[in-house]
């Protein structure tokens, strides 16, 4: 059994480490809702946001 991590898991680490890469991920999301590409825009939004929580988790109010 290999011992490499998937790609989706390399990425997301990738991406919580790197600042430049998820100002890229945003920018290029918002350029893409610009462009009249909904779907792409959407896709890459939804994937920083889950990006973002992923690595600062909200901190709920007791």
């Amino acid at each position: 059994m290999p011992l490499t991590r998937s790609f989706k898991d390399t990425v997301q680490a990738r991406v919580r480490r790197d600042g430049r890469l998820r100002l890229a991920l945003l920018k290029e999301g918002i350029d893409c809702l610009i462009a009249g590409d909904v779907e792409t825009g959407k896709v890459l939004l939804r994937d920083y946001i889950n990006l973002l929580f992923l690595s600062h988790p909200p901190r709920l109010a007791h």
